[in-house]
């Protein structure tokens, strides 16, 4: 094929090659005077191109396979695409298949084809999902099936496929198998005509015996090459036929093998390059596991990567800002990667934190978030037995490298005649020192490897208790709903891989609405709309309405049609983290047809209105920031447009403000246990989502008050507390535990365990201002009388969407997104970054 072209050169050829194909679109006016196509030309430049990438060595592959342009040459077009799949190419994937699907190149095998299709599908690219829905229609390896159909197309419109948007478009979300064999090109020609006398392929079990025998011979050899190209072999042969067990299994012994090799190559794996280069081994196998469906050992397989490259940092702190801006914006995306699995994962507090990791030493803007400083070379936490298998995983393979060292040492002096009798005897003990290194070192692969291998079996099993759910909490929610009004309805979400059970509960009827999702898709559009919210983007409507749509729109007619305006929600998952109130039906926000609140669990819903009039409010405030938090200047008249202290005119409540140095940990105990029926604190909550111990609130004096005391100091108890509000940052938030799982840890969640009846926090990051107003609005309707908490909330964010504020001059980056805008522009206040952060938990009467 030539030398190797420069990526310019590459896209020159190629670009030459498809227009002699006629693959490039031009008006007769531009083709005047231009040569004329020419399939030969065309192979030609296709041949050069191919030494610049694999995705042009599979076009070429593909011209060979039907003769395009050159001779028909089945056997060096199955060489080209198995060499791409090798190097990581996703399109050769699905070459592969159609070879396998039409026996061009290969003999006829459609379930060896519909291997290759699922294998594309499962690295995320969009073409494995375009080649899903052809397999899923067309009946390519499998039975036509139309359901697979609607979910392939839905997933390859979702990655981005123009394909797949087309025919959406033609056939709609429903897409019938007859409706889309009709478009032009869905139905595509055959890779290449049907090759005669191919051999039928080797069955699994032989197939991974040669592919041992190869790796046991190269590993005799001491070939790194040959050893490493052995594994990818093995490795890749397991990931086709998703034996993700045994793929696993062989992973982390090549992980191993070469790490080894790391050590050998650079004198150490502490070495800078040597950590940027197993950073790159790990993200790989993240990878390849998040395509086998084991998500858990990709988010450990990432975490890994990403601690190398923390590490490497460490390597470069004290060089110029510039080389270290540079390693960020090279080596990012693996950060992204391991942001986007705690993402699809539901978990948006750990995600956040590795996108902080990204910034060196900067503070975070949030107007009452924490400042992130000197949390660049954090290490993300594995679980106490990850920790533990991956520091004996470290310590035998270092052990081998260092006893394999000595001894090729020695064997070099050996074969030059240079070898003492001392060293003879250093030889043999080097030998006996290298057999018990490999010994300890399979011992620690194998039981790494037990390690991964059982990390998504725990998942799997939770999976099946979220379904059982449903049935067990049916008969206590109904009687408790019908105590309360007909216009009262609770709903209960509960969130599998594939569809979302709603529990309605009213007090006539109760019914389960499942909603088919793409779990996967959906906590990524949450988190997506999360940003959005955060970076107050004007077009926010767009991705409310679309999660509207895709989870719960159904729902709300149901809703409507039984005449419900209070919600009670018990939700699950990625939802946790959702402002429902801020979901929109393409017309408005929920928030102007539902009062809502949450609850946990329906044993604690606690009922009953709370008297308006007897309400005496605690007031704890932090204005003077302190912990290396900003100032909260809004803090003094937030707490004196409450509180009506003695003496005073202004306020709604009577009770008394603690203000900076007066709000310290005597105070909030005191105040909690003094008989006030409202405690109102207006200050920072610093949440850290990879550890509760780092999460704090700020008292008054400047001080931090762990989350983790105020779980165990018992002085802190709320037995009579009616509403204890925090006016904080992410005081909603729930926390995670090392291993990620959910933990009913947020400061909201505890401190109605603490007793409180009811508990307003919030979502997200709150801005200074816009939260006093709001908060005194809300106080103001509930004293009147006859106004619930959650009704009351209500009224006060949709009197705040009409307050503009000062906050009409921060409009966020007023960018579109990469689709056009349908929505109107949403600025000021009426952005739900300022109304929408706080949600109701416990009695909302």
């Amino acid at each position: 094929m030539g030398g190797c072209l420069s990526q310019g050169e590459g896209y020159a050829a190629l670009s030459l090659a498809l227009y002699y194909k006629g693959d490039l679109e031009f008006t007769e006016a531009e083709l005047a005077g231009a040569p004329q196509r020419d399939a030969a030309q065309a192979f030609e430049w296709m041949q050069r191109a191919a030494s610049a990438s694999f995705a042009n060595a599979v076009l070429l592959a593909r011209m060979y396979l039907a003769g395009d342009g050159t001779k028909a040459n089945p056997k060096e077009a199955i060489r080209l695409l198995r060499w791409a799949v090798h190097c990581g190419d996703y399109s050769a994937r699905v070459a592969l298949g159609e070879a396998y699907l039409h026996g061009s190149g290969v003999a006829k095998d459609p379930d060896m084809a519909l291997r290759w299709f699922k294998h594309a599908a499962g690295s995320g690219w969009s073409g494995g999902a375009v080649a899903m829905v052809r397999a899923s229609a067309l009946g390519w390896g499998m039975k036509p099936d139309i359901k697979q159909t609607r979910l392939w197309l839905a997933e390859a419109v979702r990655r981005g496929s123009d394909d797949a948007k087309k025919w959406q478009e033609a056939c709609g979300i429903q897409a019938t198998i007859k409706c889309l064999v009709k478009i032009e090109g869905f139905t595509p020609l055959p890779i290449g005509p049907e090759t005669e006398g191919i051999a039928p392929e080797p069955t699994f079990a032989a197939r991974e015996a040669t592919l041992k025998k190869e790796l046991d011979a190269a590993v005799e050899n001491g070939s790194e090459f040959a050893v490493f190209e052995g594994f990818r072999g093995l490795e890749e042969h397991y990931l086709l036929f998703g034996e993700m067990d045994r793929y696993l299994a062989t992973k982390v012994r090549s992980l191993a093998i070469k790490e080894a090799a790391l050590t050998n190559r650079f004198g150490s794996r502490d070495n800078y390059f040597a950590l940027i280069e197993s950073s790159c081994h790990w993200s790989s196998a993240a990878k390849e596991a998040s395509g086998g469906g084991r998500r858990e050992a990709a988010l450990f397989f990432a975490k890994v990567a990403v601690n190398k490259l923390q590490d490497a940092r460490k390597r470069i702190a004290d060089l110029d800002p510039s080389i270290r801006e540079c390693f960020i914006r090279v080596h990012q995306d693996r950060y992204r990667y391991l942001a986007g699995i705690f993402m699809e994962m539901g978990r948006f507090g750990e995600a956040e934190h590795v996108l902080a990791m990204l910034k060196d030493f900067e503070s975070y803007n949030y107007t009452r978030d924490r400042r992130r400083e000197g949390e660049a070379f954090e290490q993300m936490p594995l679980d106490a037995k990850q920790t533990q298998s991956i520091a004996a995983f470290e310590a035998a393979t270092t052990a081998l490298a260092e006893a394999g060292a000595a001894r090729d040492r020695l064997i070099a002096l050996q074969q030059k005649g240079a070898l003492s009798p001392e060293q003879q005897q250093k030889l043999a003990a080097a030998t006996t020192a290298l057999g018990a290194a490999q010994t300890a070192f399979r011992g620690e692969l194998g039981e790494l490897a037990d390690v991964v291998a059982g990390l998504d079996a725990a998942v799997t099993q939770d999976q099946a208790a979220k379904a059982d759910r449903v049935a067990s909490i049916q008969p206590r929610l109904i009687s408790t709903v019908r105590r309360l009004g007909k216009d009262v309805a609770a709903l209960h979400a509960v969130v599998l891989p594939d569809r979302i059970h709603w529990l309605l509960t009213t007090a006539n009827f109760q019914k389960t609405i499942v909603v088919h999702v793409d779990t996967t898709a959906v906590r990524k559009d949450i988190g997506l709309y999360r940003q959005a919210i955060s970076d107050k983007a004007v077009f926010i409507t767009d991705p409310a309405s679309k999660l509207y749509r895709s989870m719960f729109e159904p729902v709300d007619r149901a809703l409507r049609a039984a005449g419900i305006s209070r919600v009670m929600l018990s939700l699950d998952d990625a939802l946790r983290y959702l402002p429902m109130a801020a979901l929109h039906d393409g017309k408005d926000w929920l928030a102007k047809r539902y009062a809502f609140s949450a609850f946990r669990s329906i044993d604690e819903v606690q009922t009953g209105p709370s008297d308006a009039k007897s309400w005496r409010v605690a007031a704890l405030g932090a204005s003077q920031g302190g912990a290396g938090l900003s100032p909260l200047p809004a803090v003094p008249a937030e707490l004196s447009g409450i509180v009506r202290a003695d003496g005073t005119t202004t306020g709604v409540l009577p009770g008394v403000v603690k203000l900076d140095a007066a709000f310290d940990r005597t105070a909030l105990g005191t105040a909690m246990a003094g008989g006030y029926r409202v405690i109102h604190i207006a200050s920072h909550f610093a949440l850290d989502p990879a550890s509760a111990d780092k999460s704090f609130l700020l008292l008054g004096t400047g001080k931090e008050l762990p989350l983790t005391e105020f779980i165990k100091d018992g002085s802190f108890t709320a037995i009579d507390v009616d509403l204890l509000a925090l006016s904080a940052c992410q005081t909603g938030v729930p926390g995670s535990s090392q291993n990620g799982s959910e933990v009913d840890a947020s400061l909201a969640e505890l401190a109605q365990k603490a007793g409180a009846s009811a508990v307003l926090a919030s979502l997200w990051s709150v801005a200074d201002e816009s939260t006093a107003v709001l908060m005194q609005r809300f106080y103001a309707i509930h004293a009147k009388g006859g106004t619930s908490k959650a009704e009351a909330l209500r009224q006060a964010q949709i009197a705040l969407m009409t307050a503009q504020g000062e906050a009409g001059a921060d409009r966020g980056a007023g960018r579109a997104g990469p689709d056009q805008p349908t929505g109107p522009a949403v600025t000021g206040y009426a952005h739900p970054f300022y109304w929408a952060p706080f949600v109701l938990l416990g009695n909302w009467q």
